[in-house]
């Protein structure tokens, strides 16, 4: 969502016509400093970042990107909205995955619950390798999932833009 050149405006523009909450969820890599100032200061009111990992090599095999880019970012977002007074809700999510320990998983959690205002787990599937390919997924979802299941082929891409109202 952060690749789309007038993402700000879009906040802006959502804001300046009465919409009461925007919300953004991203990996955070492209949430530098000059677009989280942007992103707050347009009215953005919630922003999901999910990471998925609490340690560097963990992150690179399961988001195939830089660890240190995106917490970076997310503690640069962290401290521009506290400075500025900007209420904007901050939640970092990390999707279990194959070969991801309970101890990282809990070094996740006490990390960013210390930092971010709350920390969602998400417990839908199991991957290959990367996030991208399911190896099983979560028995609670195979009936709501069927169709989607079937078309992906064992994809899993994100399931954010089939789930909620993305404009």
């Amino acid at each position: 969502l952060l690749l789309h050149p007038k993402i700000i405006d879009f906040v802006q523009l959502c804001r300046q016509q009465g919409v009461p909450r925007v919300h953004i969820t991203t990996n955070g890599q492209l949430l530098d400093e000059n677009r989280a100032i942007a992103l707050l200061k347009a009215g953005l009111t919630s922003i999901d970042i999910s990471i998925d990992a609490a340690e560097p090599n963990t992150y690179l095999r399961v988001r195939g990107a830089n660890f240190n880019r995106v917490e970076t970012n997310v503690m640069n977002f962290l401290r521009q909205r506290d400075r500025a007074r900007i209420p904007c809700e901050v939640r970092t999510s990390f999707v279990r995955n194959q070969d991801v320990t309970i101890e990282e998983e809990q070094k996740f959690r006490e990390r960013w619950l210390a930092l971010a205002d709350s920390v969602f787990v998400l417990n839908l599937a199991e991957y290959k390798e990367t996030n991208m390919r399911l190896s099983k997924i979560n028995d609670a979802l195979q009936d709501s999932f069927k169709d989607y299941i079937q078309k992906a082929q064992g994809r899993w891409a994100c399931l954010f833009p089939f789930t909620e109202m993305a404009v």
